[in-house]
């Protein structure tokens, strides 16, 4: 078996799926994001696929790892709002007409029902944050006071060194922590819609949409 490195301490736990199968990976990639393909190049040797990840109520934590060059295509996104972190390496991503480099400084934000395309490097892991997309237009509701005339769609590049940014680094290592000591009180099911408003409250500040 091989062993994704880096997975986050509040997930090394939670493993979700592995296996070493292509097609295998895609069908269960499939049912925690949305159905698509795997292609990886026959010369390439060594694929292995998993997932960790814990979901509190309406937002997921994610560490997705193919561990080769791969390419994953997605036709039509699920209704969930997508953040891909890559914790290593790069992927060079197509999404709502941009294409660019994701990379450990620059994250992916999906927006549901469009089409994906990630060109994954070598040793390319992802930490993922998935915001259900009934729960974030709920939520943006209550913000604005009436609902959206027109869907919600953020511009996919989310640039994480920005002075802003830091507010969105600060609401994941708070879900981390909270995920990853006993006794917490997310643990005990209490703070768990606080936390979730966190996230989505600084992703919809910080990231244009």
């Amino acid at each position: 078996k091989v062993r994704s490195r880096g997975v986050p301490p509040a997930l090394a736990n939670s493993e979700i799926f592995y296996t070493e199968n292509v097609r295998e990976a895609a069908a269960l990639l499939g049912k925690a994001l949305a159905p698509g393909r795997i292609a990886v190049e026959r010369e390439v040797s060594g694929f292995a696929a998993s997932m960790h990840g814990v979901r509190l109520r309406n937002v997921s934590m994610l560490y997705v790892d193919l561990h080769v060059r791969a390419t994953l295509e997605i036709p039509v996104l699920g209704p969930y709002f997508g953040v891909h972190m890559p914790m290593n390496g790069r992927a060079v991503c197509e999404h709502n007409g941009h294409r660019f480099e994701a990379t450990t400084i620059c994250a992916l934000v999906t927006s549901p029902g469009t089409p994906l395309t990630m060109e994954l490097d070598d040793d390319s892991p992802q930490l993922l944050f998935r915001i259900e997309e009934s729960a974030m237009y709920e939520y943006l509701t209550r913000l604005r006071g009436r609902r959206l005339s027109r869907p919600l769609v953020f511009h996919p590049e989310f640039d994480l060194t920005s002075e802003v940014a830091v507010r969105w680094h600060a609401a994941v290592q708070l879900l981390h922590t909270e995920v990853y000591h006993e006794g917490s009180l997310v643990q005990h099911g209490h703070g768990i819609s606080g936390i979730e408003e966190l996230l989505m409250n600084s992703l919809l500040h910080i990231q244009p949409s």
